[in-house]
């Protein structure tokens, strides 16, 4: 049996795409199959899809139209016959050549996720820069709970897609798969799969690297992509999670991403971002929840100078983080 599954959505990166499949193809741990998803590209991808297929046993090529990058992860997994399927971005890699082979060494526990940690490349700058998340060993002997309780207390839960592997089995059966024609993805998909209480594992080590380029998805943050942020906050807040204390400490998470959508939002002058705005001032309760040490602060913040003075706040806060 196939042990892990790698599903690379592919659009229009044709410069960088050689790398990234390079890079697994590189790995010293060979039960794998590549999973190349091209959604509609024009720019030669295409074709580099279907050349790696033809050249390499392992590499599967599936072409379809235009359709963005959860229904390409979707029909990825679709295909996949791996016990574990990871997610890369097409643009970015791995830096590790044994990376599989660590993340191995945890996969005899049979977890439904196994986190691994990154590094961030910048064009722009030509600097590294480390992930700012650390899973020390003692994490690997939680529980479920003690695990989700020990990220959010800790700052160390992230919902980067790229960053896990995940059991196949558990998806499917959890129906875990991407919400389409969203940008934020990640996230919305990220607090289903906390609320089935997973099981854990953790590799401290810096596998994955994330490419900071023009045109990536992350760098640009529109008034369409806010009001997606928006929805999933206002879904989260008012989500039936499993118990009362993972309602508690999700909560304290979404109060984090209700303040970054406020920095974002605030910034903005235009008439749908103003309205955006004050339609979401009624979960500056989520405040109260204070688990997570970034929202702690910020309700600190809050409960002295207000609203107003806090978006402001915010405002510069993200200025700085950027």
């Amino acid at each position: 049996m196939i042990k892990y599954s790698f599903i690379i959505p592919v659009y229009n990166v044709k410069k960088y795409l050689k790398q990234c499949i390079d890079s697994i193809l590189s790995q010293t741990y060979h039960n794998y199959e590549i999973i190349l998803v091209d959604d509609g590209s024009s720019d030669g991808s295409e074709l580099m899809c279907d050349e790696y297929a033809q050249t390499h046993e392992c590499v599967t090529s599936v072409h379809q139209k235009n359709a963005g990058a959860s229904v390409a992860r979707n029909n990825g997994i679709n295909y996949a016959k791996g016990e574990y399927i990871l997610f890369l971005d097409s643009d970015d890699y791995w830096r590790l050549n044994d990376g599989l082979e660590r993340i191995d060494t945890l996969a005899k526990n049979h977890p439904d996720i196994i986190y691994f940690t990154s590094k961030t490349y910048s064009e722009f700058s030509d600097k590294w820069s480390d992930d700012r998340y650390d899973y020390p060993d003692e994490m690997n002997h939680l529980s479920p709970m003690e695990s989700l309780e020990y990220m959010v207390k800790n700052d160390c839960l992230n919902f980067h897609t790229a960053k896990r592997a995940y059991r196949k089995q558990f998806l499917v059966e959890n129906n875990l798969f991407f919400k389409p024609n969203i940008r934020t993805e990640d996230v919305e998909v990220g607090y289903r799969i906390v609320n089935c209480l997973p099981t854990y594992q953790f590799l401290n080590e810096k596998i994955y690297v994330y490419r900071q380029r023009e045109g990536s998805v992350t760098r640009t943050i529109g008034y369409n992509h806010l009001r997606e942020f928006a929805e999933i906050i206002c879904a989260y807040a008012e989500f039936s999670y499993v118990n009362e204390r993972v309602k508690e400490l999700m909560l304290s998470y979404t109060a984090y991403q209700y303040a970054l959508f406020l920095a974002h939002i605030s910034a903005r002058k235009d008439k749908e971002s103003k309205e955006l705005c004050k339609s979401m001032r009624k979960y500056t309760y989520l405040f109260h929840y204070r688990d997570y040490p970034r929202t702690k602060k910020i309700a600190q913040l809050y409960s002295v100078f207000g609203y107003h003075l806090t978006k402001t706040a915010l405002r510069y806060y993200l200025k700085m983080r950027l």
